[in-house]
């Protein structure tokens, strides 16, 4: 199977490759250089928000046909505070949808966040922002809401 992921430079994303790429082609959209150590990944630099880089993607995936979309990129809500900037996960879910479809790649697996449930704050905003932009997009859409992700090298809890 082609994943393509966001956010695998990230955290999350970083333990996503380390499983799936066993068994799975994986396609990493990454930002930043930080984090891209992994081996056998095929690392896609597109900021998803800015739309830097898309022609580069569009001659990548032209190429492959990717089956599901792992979309674990965006704010995380200790950074984004700080820069009060939570367009990574609202601009940068718009912009993947649109992507999505451009490509015909019809499935996609969102990782969201509890606080949509209960909290106000903007990152919950950014993220049931993101939310109703894959459940209107007319992809199939997962949408895991975890309570808190942790453990070694997060950056957040640490």
């Amino acid at each position: 199977m082609n994943i393509l992921l966001t956010g695998g430079t990230g955290f999350l994303g970083s333990e996503i490759i380390d499983v799936l790429s066993r068994k799975h082609r994986i396609y990493a959209i990454y930002r930043s250089d930080k984090g891209k150590s992994k081996k056998n990944i095929v690392w896609i630099k597109l900021d998803l928000v800015q739309k830097k880089n898309f022609d580069d993607v569009r001659v990548i995936l032209e190429k492959i046909h990717i089956d599901v979309i792992i979309h674990a990129g965006g704010a995380t809500p200790n950074r984004a505070y700080a820069v009060g900037n939570f367009d990574a996960t609202t601009v940068g879910t718009k912009n993947l949808v649109r992507l999505a479809k451009s490509f015909n790649i019809n499935k996609i697996i969102f990782i969201s966040s509890i606080s949509v449930l209960f909290s106000k704050g903007p990152y919950a905003r950014s993220k049931k922002d993101a939310e109703r932009t894959i459940m209107s997009s007319g992809l199939d859409y997962v949408i895991l809401r975890p309570e808190t992700i942790i453990g070694p090298g997060a950056k957040d809890f640490s």
